[in-house]
Formats: structure tokens, C-alpha cells, sequence
């Protein structure tokens, strides 16, 4: 009876895991009109597991871009008397990181004929850091203003960015170590409990009393668990970025 009531307990803290990763997972996923209706259950719960791995992994490489450095980088080369082709070319040929690839494509699509502008709104998409410095310096070149003071603030502007996210996600990692040391501390305290005094321990699950309060105890971690969970869940580091179609055209009488 002891031993089957611990399975059972383990039995649904992992259940709960199970819980917790299906809503992670499942979140992301396409429409129902675009899914093969044929999918099974399985099959569309794996389709869902790769794309959000597949989002993960282009967010870690989006965000090792050290847009602020390209930036700043561009603004030197611009001050010093270059011209915002030749600055773009010598600046990605500095680094080979998605951010210094990206201002080479531009550089290349220039090269073949279309205007530079053009060039970094369609490598950028229309979205993203290079988007907005694109936008930035095509503003700055109707209106005459100082292109090099423009990238400079556009670079103290991701820099303060990225350390402000840095210290989003180290607090965010450390809430979540800190929900799994507290959520396995009653485990650990039964635990060493059962190995302190085995015989008492056993004489808890076998009394009726003891049984209820060991279910209320474990009601109550579940609840505590699912609370923390939540409240993990609800917490959203803002998206760092730039949409150039949200920009307002102006209006023409």
C-alpha cells in the first residue's frame, strides 16, 4: 500500500510535467484549414514540437546579432568620410555574423542594380534592426540630415536594448530555478524524512489521518505548482525589432 502510493504521487508529478509541456507545445501551430486532416493526434503534436524548436533556434540566431556594434560601426565609417555604399561594404567584411551577411547581400543587390535602400528593405523583409536602419538612413538622405548622428543613436539604442533583455532573461532563468528548487523541496524533505525514520513514515500512510493529510499536502503542491507555472508563463520578454509597413505614409492632397 506504501509503495503504491508513492508510484501514485510520482505518477502525477510527472503527469503534471506532461500537462505543463503539452500547453508549452502546443501553443504554436498552424491553422486547422491548412492541416492534413489525415494527421494524427501524434503527428500534429510532433509538427507543432519542430516548429517551435525550429522559432527557438532562428530567435537565439537573431539575437546573437550584434546590431548595436553594425551600427555603430556604419557611423564611424560615415563620419569618417565615406560614402553609405562603401561604408556598408567595409562594415561586412568586419564580422561573419547574420547581421554582417545580411549588409553584404544588400551590398551585392546594389551591385546588380537596385538602389541600396531597396536592397536592405528587401534583405531585411521589411522587419527587424535592419529594417529600422534602413528606414533611418532613407530618412536621412531626403531630409539632409546627419546620417552619421542618426546610426549613433540607432546604436545606443540597441545597445540599451539588448542589456536591458539580458537582465530580463537572467532575472526570468533565475525565477525559474528558483519554482524548481521550491517545487522539488517538499519531495526532498519526504525524502529524507522516509530515510531518517522509515517505520514512522510508514505508519503516516497507513493511518487514515495520515492519508488525509498527506493528499491535502499534495493537493496543495500541485495548486502551488500550477500557480507558478502560470505566472512563469505570463511573463513575455518584449520582441526586439522594427516593422517598416507599420510606418505612416504621408499623405498625398
Amino acid at each position: 500500500m506504501k509503495n503504491l502510493f508513492i508510484s501514485t504521487m510520482f505518477a502525477a508529478a510527472a503527469w503534471l510535467i506532461g500537462v505543463y509541456l503539452y500547453h508549452s507545445v502546443h501553443d504554436v501551430a498552424l491553422p486547422n484549414a491548412l492541416l492534413d486532416q489525415r494527421d494524427t493526434v501524434l503527428e500534429k503534436h510532433l509538427r507543432s514540437v519542430l516548429e517551435r524548436l525550429k522559432i527557438g533556434l532562428e530567435r537565439l540566431k537573431h539575437r546573437d546579432v550584434p546590431w548595436d556594434e553594425i551600427a555603430a560601426s556604419l557611423s564611424f565609417h560615415i563620419r569618417g568620410g565615406q560614402m553609405l555604399i562603401d561604408s556598408i561594404r567595409a562594415v561586412s567584411q568586419e564580422g561573419a555574423s547574420l547581421g554582417h551577411k545580411m549588409l553584404e547581400r544588400s551590398h551585392q543587390l546594389y551591385e546588380s542594380g537596385v538602389p541600396i535602400f531597396k536592397a536592405l528593405d528587401m534583405v531585411s523583409g521589411g522587419q527587424g534592426e535592419l529594417a529600422m536602419i534602413s528606414s533611418a538612413l532613407e530618412i536621412g538622405s531626403i531630409t539632409g540630415g546627419d546620417l552619421a548622428a542618426l546610426l549613433w543613436r540607432i546604436s545606443e539604442t540597441f545597445r540599451k536594448r539588448r542589456l536591458l533583455h539580458g537582465e530580463i532573461n537572467a532575472k526570468l532563468s533565475e525565477s525559474k530555478m528558483t519554482a524548481i528548487l521550491l517545487s522539488s523541496l517538499p519531495w526532498l524533505i519526504g525524502f529524507l524524512t522516509f530515510k531518517a525514520d522509515p517505520k514512522r513514515f510508514a505508519m503516516l500512510l497507513t493511518d487514515a489521518q495520515g492519508k488525509f493529510l498527506l493528499s491535502i499536502s499534495f493537493l496543495l503542491w500541485a495548486f502551488g505548482v500550477i500557480i507558478i507555472v502560470f505566472c512563469l508563463k505570463s511573463i513575455s520578454v518584449p520582441k526586439v525589432g522594427y516593422n517598416r509597413a507599420s510606418r505612416r505614409k504621408p499623405e498625398v492632397n
